[in-house]
Order: structure tokens, then sequence, then C-alpha cells
């Protein structure tokens, strides 16, 4: 038997009230950056800057700028950003034809015909590759590499990272596969 009590409320209701407990004021309000990811995963460990900073081995400062947007962590460091990170923050890349095109149209603004003039290929190739219809022979990805730097470095598998730097000093990766 339950009682009431002079303000018509039942008493002894076994009642749990339950929140999450908020987040610090220095807590992400949107993660869109990788500096974002960090901070947040930084919060969330209860670790400080410094602690992270010796986790990845890198200086305080970087990892504050990286916090701040000011910089991003260069090449070498991603790996073990991802690692203390536990997870990738990017979105997986487009397929192989989708990224030569992008670095076609992006980075050099050519039409298909330049840029497989320039590689050395014919232009139908090209289309073909950027629609993702053919498989690449090892020629014509040795031309491919030759031409945008990679001087070799897709020696097995088919994946390699082609890197631009962007006038605003950050690295954009085109993961090629």
């Amino acid at each position: 038997m339950t009682s009431v009590d002079a303000q018509g409320c039942v008493a002894f209701l076994p009642l749990t009230l339950r929140s999450e407990k908020p987040k610090p004021d220095q807590y992400p309000s949107e993660i869109v950056t990788l500096g974002d990811h960090i901070r947040a995963v930084r919060i969330d460990r209860n670790l400080l800057q410094k602690d992270v900073a010796l986790l990845l081995g890198v200086s305080t400062e970087s990892v504050i700028h990286w916090e701040l947007g000011q910089h991003e962590p260069h090449f070498p460091v991603l790996p073990c950003v991802m690692d203390f990170l536990g997870y990738c923050p990017y979105e997986p890349a487009p397929q192989w034809g989708a990224r030569l095109l992008a670095i076609r149209q992006k980075r050099f603004g050519w039409s298909q015909e330049k840029m497989a003039r320039e590689i050395g290929i014919d232009p139908s190739t090209l289309s073909r590759i950027e629609q993702n219809r053919t498989h690449l022979s090892r020629p014509v990805r040795r031309k491919i590499e030759r031409y945008l730097g990679l001087k070799g470095k897709l020696l097995t598998g088919d994946t390699v990272v082609v890197l631009e730097q962007r006038s605003s000093s950050t690295l954009c990766a085109f993961g090629i596969s």
C-alpha cells in the first residue's frame, strides 16, 4: 500500500532520475576539424594537453594549435593521432577514378585531353579511368605515378596517398586506390 501526502504526491515511488553529465565549457560544440576530435577525446579521457603531447611525441604548443584550429598535424604524426583517437576522423576516400578526376579539375583545372596529353595516355583511357570503367595496367599506373611525382610509390597493391600543398599550409590528401 502506498501513502499519499497532503499535496497528493505518492511517497516511496521507486523512481531513479538519470541524465548525462554536462560537457565542460571547453568541449567543442560541434566536431568538425581534426582539432575538435582531439579536444573531444582528450576531455572525454580527462587528459591535459601536455598529456596528449607526451603520448603523441609532439610539443604541448602543437596540441594547443591543433585544438584551436590554427594548424593541422603534420603527415608523419597522423597515425599516432588516429591511434590516440581510436578511429579515423576522415571520410573514406572515393575510388581511384574520382580521385584522379578531383586532382585534374581542382589541382590543375585541366580538360581530360590536356591531362591525358601531359601524362602520355589516350584521352579515352583517362575517361575510362575517371569513370572507374577500366583496370589500370602497370604501364599506365607508372605514367600517372611519374606525372604526379610519386616516383614508383605505387609498387604493390592499389593504394597510395598523393599530397598537395594548399595555400593555407595545410595538406590535402587524395588517397588513390
